[in-house]
């Protein structure tokens, strides 16, 4: 009987690996194995195309090239082998470089084969030339009683380049992300991605730094990873308890938006498949936006426009609860979409947000909050967002320049809500300001050493408000979870240190409890504390949250990381996963 090195599959028809590269100078990267088998499906029912990474690309068998369907991604060439050449780079380390002549993969099988059915003794010996790979030839050799093939130069000059050993199948592989995502359920959630400024510097290729696309791609995976991890854990626990298993829990998928690049136009195949993707999956699930940096003051104007120019249409089909939104192009007036108000009450002037259409100053004494346009805005996004992200935002510093701040006071009086204050839980207190964006929830989050990032509550209350009463930023505190043993000590210490210098400054008729500035506060949990609801995203009660700092964290040095670090921020991400399924 014979015996052979090298042949990792010896089935009959062994699984064809694809794998896919950006350049003709690449190495051969494996592709997913669950793709590499709807590839091969597709392949054996004659297929043209065939829908890979759940959907967010394509492969074009026509043309040999994956295309990606929602983002703007470099298009990667592809191709597929069973037979690979091992290049041993050391003792311990040997890397698979698939042969993807079609006519060479032939030929070798076909020897492989044919020596099958002979003798060891006879086999050794027998010999192909490769076709593709001019100068080679595939032989087949006999060492230590083992037969393998082995590609060899045709040329004697060449003889003492050596032989390369050949290994039909790939060795069993792993692709980061594979498995988490596979035992996930349909997606439920769609999260869009807008950059900030810096990605046009991330996206060079002399810049080592991940741009958007490699960062979508890391918290796409440790987002899968996290609810996983979590829906295994409730599968143990139930097994011990001998109850029914849970169902894993549905994927969320993030799509980024790349604004600086020229996808907008109205023959831009990205913006089609986008929008048509947007659409049906408002029928079975929810939808949230997540801009960085820059990116979240777009994400702002793009809300301030949808409000101006829609009107609300509830979905009568599928569990999709927030309101789809159409296009009123009979309405050339511009108003402001506040939820949940009567649309009836957003004629007023002080509701406008566009600071100039056409050319034409829009009459606003006391300034504006939305973008500075030069043409009226037909389009908008095609959704109310569930909930919203701003991340390391400079949001608070544009709607200071653009005079938002008085523009909310006077919307205060138009709808006559002055600003109320209580110390009860039970007092009726009212929001600092009736302005809201068409979003379920708004989260202006940063790391408190983001040199970056600005706080927007502070534009929502009164410009004669006592800054002595401004409540500090909530820290991000996950469901069940509250604050770090480290940042309640650090918290307590500012505290104390804070009073004892209020009291040194003070002379002693001054010096009463009535005197010191209030505490902070995020819920009404005592009745001593100070009740402030921010209403700018609905739902949430707060708009400014600060990230948690480490153990051991340098203000200073943080700083220098800070605006860069909250895609692997796990708070971040388990806050995220945490309102995506609430």
């Amino acid at each position: 009987m014979q015996k052979w090195e090298g042949i990792v599959d010896n089935s009959p028809t062994p699984k064809r690996i694809w794998f896919g590269r950006l350049k003709e100078t690449d190495a051969w990267e494996p592709l997913r194995k669950c793709d590499c088998k709807i590839i091969n499906a597709a392949v054996n029912e004659g297929k043209k195309k065939a829908l890979i990474e759940f959907g967010r690309a394509t492969v074009d068998f026509e043309e040999n090239v994956i295309r990606y369907n929602f983002y703007n991604a470099p298009t990667r060439m592809i191709s597929s082998a069973v037979w690979f050449l091992k290049d041993h780079k050391s003792e311990k380390e040997v890397s698979l470089i698939p042969i993807t002549s079609t006519v060479d993969e032939m030929l070798i099988e076909a020897l492989y084969v044919q020596s099958k059915e002979k003798a060891s003794s006879s086999a050794s010996g027998d010999e192909v030339l490769l076709k593709d790979d001019k100068g080679y030839k595939a032989v087949i050799l006999n060492y230590g009683g083992k037969l393998n093939i082995r590609r060899k130069p045709t040329s004697l000059i060449s003889l003492l380049e050596g032989s390369t050993e050949l290994q039909r199948g790939y060795d069993n592989y792993a692709i980061e992300g594979e498995e988490e995502e596979s035992a996930l359920g349909p997606v439920k959630h769609l999260s869009f991605i807008v950059h900030g400024i810096g990605e046009a510097m991330w996206r060079r290729e002399d810049v080592k730094l991940p741009g958007l696309l490699e960062t979508v791609e890391l918290v796409r995976t440790s987002v899968n990873k996290k609810m996983y991890d979590s829906w295994k854990l409730e599968c143990q626990r139930c097994q011990k308890r001998s109850e029914p298993m849970p169902k894993p829990p549905n994927r969320i998928e993030f799509i980024p938006i790349e604004w600086y690049d020229k996808i907008h136009s109205s023959s831009s195949a990205l913006k089609k498949n986008l929008l048509s993707t947007t659409l049906d999956f408002t029928n079975g699930g929810s939808v949230s936006l997540i801009g960085h940096s820059l990116g979240s003051v777009i994400t702002w104007d793009i809300l301030s426009l949808l409000g101006d120019r829609l009107k609300q249409k509830s979905s009568k089909s599928g569990s999709f609860s927030n309101p789809i939104v159409v296009v009123d192009d009979d309405d050339d007036e511009l108003k402001s979409f506040r939820l949940p108000h009567d649309s009836s009450e957003q004629a007023a002037d002080v509701y406008k947000a566009y600071a100039t259409e056409s050319g034409v100053q829009v009459t606003n004494k006391r300034g504006t909050w939305g973008p500075s346009i030069v043409r009226k805005v037909s389009q908008t996004i095609p959704f109310v967002p569930k909930f919203t992200f701003f991340l390391g935002s400079p949001l608070g510093l544009f709607l200071t320049l653009r005079g938002a701040r008085p523009s909310f006071d006077d919307l205060r009086l138009k709808e006559k809500r002055p600003l109320r204050i209580g110390k009860s839980s039970n007092s009726n207190v009212q929001p600092t300001s009736p302005f809201t964006l068409p979003s379920g929830a708004v989260y202006n989050i940063f790391h408190p050493s983001d040199p970056v990032a600005y706080r927007i509550e502070p534009l929502l209350l009164p410009e004669d408000f006592d800054d002595l009463n401004l409540p500090k930023p909530c820290f991000l505190m996950l469901d069940g979870k509250g604050l770090r043993l480290h940042v309640q000590a650090r918290e307590l210490g500012d505290s104390i240190a804070k009073t004892v210098t209020g009291l040194l400054s003070m002379t002693p008729s001054q010096r009463s409890i009535e005197k010191l500035p209030l505490p902070m506060v995020t819920k009404n949990k005592k009745s001593d504390e100070l009740a402030i609801k921010f209403a700018l995203g609905g739902k949430s009660e707060r708009v400014d949250y600060q990230l948690q700092p480490g153990v051991v964290e340098n203000e200073y040095i943080s700083a220098v990381s800070a605006h860069t670090s909250y895609w692997m921020n796990d708070d971040l991400l388990e806050f995220f996963i945490q309102c995506a399924n609430r």
